[in-house]
């Protein structure tokens, strides 16, 4: 299989109505911080004009790494 593999991690909450599924999630979910997150992945406009091979010299945010390929799912 020549396709390449990548593992995205999901977290599955589950509960009756009324079990508070909302209120456990916004525990969780912190905006100021997705936000700076997302602001840190847009590149400026200097760094869009240095193009892919300036950008294949920078560090990988994700660990690099190979990517990995499971035909079984994995339960935690």
């Amino acid at each position: 299989m020549d396709r390449e593999c990548r593992r995205l991690p999901v977290t599955v909450l589950s509960g009756f109505l009324g079990a508070g599924k909302p209120t456990l999630l916004n525990q969780y979910l912190d905006s100021t911080r997705i936000e700076a997150t997302l602001q840190s992945c847009v590149l400026s406009d200097e760094e869009m004009a240095a193009g892919p091979e300036v950008w294949e010299t920078w560090e990988d945010p994700f660990g690099g790494g190979e990517p990995s390929c499971e035909t079984e799912p994995s339960v935690a």
